[in-house]
């Protein structure tokens, strides 16, 4: 009896859908346009959520110190920076590594700087900020430090 009662109920069933294609198409619509719906809120949550990630992790501030500036002053710099508040990690990036990487990074283009004997480029300290509430205020102290010629930030 059991078979022919799930018989009965199949026959049914696709018959009534038949007899109601109206209302069965827009059953379906509106359930494809709930699932679409949520699908786009989702990846919208999830790409802000992504974005906002990568915006955190770009807390590194690069302080650049005079040219002139002895390595007595350059590690003192460094001193001045790690025992400021609001800073992670501060590391020392040398002139020549400086140079080196940026003739890597630009590949068939580092021909140009084949005439330099030596780094345009200052020394630089690699300047991790702890907490982005307070990155201005630590981006201006970083500022006023003696021997630093410029501090790019990338918020």
């Amino acid at each position: 009896m059991q078979s022919n009662s799930l018989k009965y109920l199949t026959r049914e069933g696709f018959r009534n859908i038949w007899v109601n294609r109206l209302m069965s198409i827009a059953s379906i619509t509106v359930l494809m346009a709930c699932l679409i719906i949520i699908g786009v809120g989702s990846m919208i949550y999830f790409n802000i959520n992504s974005l906002l990630d990568v915006v955190e992790s770009q807390n590194v501030v690069m302080v650049y110190v005079e040219d002139g500036a002895s390595d007595l002053e350059t590690s003192t710099i460094g001193v001045q920076i790690q025992n400021m508040d609001n800073i992670s990690e501060c590391v020392f990036v040398p002139k020549e590594d400086a140079f080196n990487e940026q003739l890597a990074t630009m590949g068939g283009d580092s021909a140009l700087f084949e005439g330099f004997t030596e780094s345009p480029l200052p020394d630089a300290y690699k300047v991790t900020v702890t907490d982005l509430t307070k990155f201005s205020q630590t981006v201006d102290s970083l500022k006023t430090l003696p021997h630093v010629e410029n501090v790019r930030e990338n918020c």
